[in-house]
């Protein structure tokens, strides 16, 4: 039992390493969190989503990457927006936290969403959105053990790793196009002024995320009278920062009140390394989504902890005169 607890604790001991070389080197620092339910994080891809809705909207999310790994990475997102109708626009509230190797690492921040959204032609809608944030990035060395410290409580190591954290600014910028309420395309850039997320003064700078997406639907009208429909929404989204980028691929069906999904995922040489199952569903303004990632490399490899666990909720607010707003037709999903 002894040698079990000694290599648990040598494992995430090595975890623990691991992460502080990726947390503080150049490349490891350049990645930002990333989703599998992307299709239900709109502020956090492209701010130009703010307020798309005729109602205001209340989202939010966790991911649990590598759970067999002690906490290893664990997202919180939450969002709010809504339409301001009488200046053609809408504005939103973004706030993440992201956690790794168990709250050793951290980012933390909000960003404020504004859009434009404006009628280009009786077939095109567009919108064209900012953001603007404030982000903490910290490190709790309390939290740190070292290889050289016994798994017991008996440190044979001299090393003190203090706290530390830096703050800094963020900008991004999006635009979003339907073409004829089906055709859903959309791109954004974040991380404009590039700023400096270093906490040893080395001058590291978060680069550039470029991503791009997008989406359709298929309606197919079921039932005795046609009195249902089913949405069939296929979709892509490719996503780029520094040297890294990935894409997925995939669709999801909505037959209320339920909601399924299936989207297949690349690593950076654009081979298929992972597929998504979703599966949600609607209760009145509330819907739930969970999905679960399962890696297509070495499949048969402890899956369950080498995957990710994956919850939405959304709340949609309905006002008392619908007249008096406009919708400005978003994505489904």
């Amino acid at each position: 039992m002894s040698y079990i607890l000694v290599l648990k604790a040598l494992q995430n001991k090595f975890l623990f390493l691991f992460l502080i070389f990726l947390f503080t080197s150049i490349d490891g620092s350049a990645q930002d969190p990333m989703f599998s339910q992307f299709m239900f994080r709109q502020l956090y891809h492209n701010p130009a989503y703010a307020g798309t809705s005729s109602n205001p909207r209340l989202m939010g999310g966790y991911r649990n990457q590598w759970p067999g790994m002690n906490n290893a990475f664990s997202t919180y997102y939450m969002t709010y927006d809504q339409q301001i109708s009488a200046i053609k626009s809408g504005i939103g509230v973004s706030i993440l936290k992201d956690v790794m190797g168990n709250s050793t690492f951290g980012v933390t921040g909000f960003d404020l969403n504004y859009n434009y959204q404006t009628i280009a032609s009786r077939s095109i809608n567009i919108s064209l959105g900012l953001s603007s944030g404030f982000y903490q990035k910290s490190l709790n060395g309390t939290n740190v053990v070292l290889p050289d410290q016994s798994p017991f409580g008996n440190s044979f190591s001299q090393e003190n790793i203090t706290n530390e954290s830096i703050w800094y600014p963020d900008f991004g910028f999006g635009a979003y196009m339907l073409i004829n309420k089906r055709h859903s395309i959309s791109a954004a850039l974040h991380h404009l002024n590039r700023p400096d997320i270093s906490l040893t003064n080395s001058g590291v700078r978060l680069p550039i995320r470029f991503g791009v997406q997008y989406s359709t639907e298929f309606h197919s009208y079921v039932g005795k009278f046609n009195e249902k429909t089913m949405i069939i929404i296929p979709g892509i989204i490719y996503q780029q920062q520094d040297r890294y980028n990935y894409m997925s691929a995939g669709a999801n069906i909505d037959y209320q009140p339920f909601i399924c999904g299936l989207w297949l995922r690349s690593d950076n040489k654009f081979s298929v390394e992972s597929f998504t199952i979703l599966l949600g569903y609607y209760l009145s303004n509330f819907k739930f989504v969970y999905s679960f990632d399962a890696r297509l490399i070495n499949f048969s490899k402890n899956v369950i902890n080498n995957g990710a666990h994956e919850v939405t909720f959304q709340i949609y607010f309905k006002y008392k005169d619908r007249k008096k707003m406009k919708q400005v037709k978003c994505p489904k999903f």
